[in-house]
């Protein structure tokens, strides 16, 4: 199981970050969507990879950040997650939904 408490975005006041923003709206670019969103999607991908590195793996990805479906960009992360079936509801009910789901897969591989 992994658990992704927050989105991984950077933190803005980061001065490394905040030149690199500052550069591309220099440039006439969107400091959001042109490099912190990318990024933070990059990390997100990493963080899922740390548990699926092969279709014979099994896990639960628990992504406990309201921003993934309250945001408009919403769509960028759940982009990520299409290969996934996703269910989305109160905390408590979602972990023993996964419990047993989890116990299901494990007695099915051979």
């Amino acid at each position: 199981c992994v658990i992704i408490t927050k989105l991984p975005f950077h933190v803005p006041t980061d001065p490394l970050h905040s030149c690199r923003i500052q550069k591309i709206e220099l440039e006439g670019g969107n400091g959001f969507k042109d490099y912190s969103l990318p990024l933070a999607i990059l990390k997100f991908k990493q963080g899922i990879g740390r548990l699926l590195r092969s279709k014979e793996d099994i896990g639960v990805i628990m992504i406990l950040d309201p921003r993934l479906i309250n945001k408009p960009y919403k769509k960028c992360f759940l982009r990520e997650l299409d290969q996934y079936d996703l269910h989305q509801g109160e905390f408590g009910q979602l972990l023993k939904s996964s419990i047993s789901w989890y116990h299901k897969k494990v007695k099915q591989k051979p």
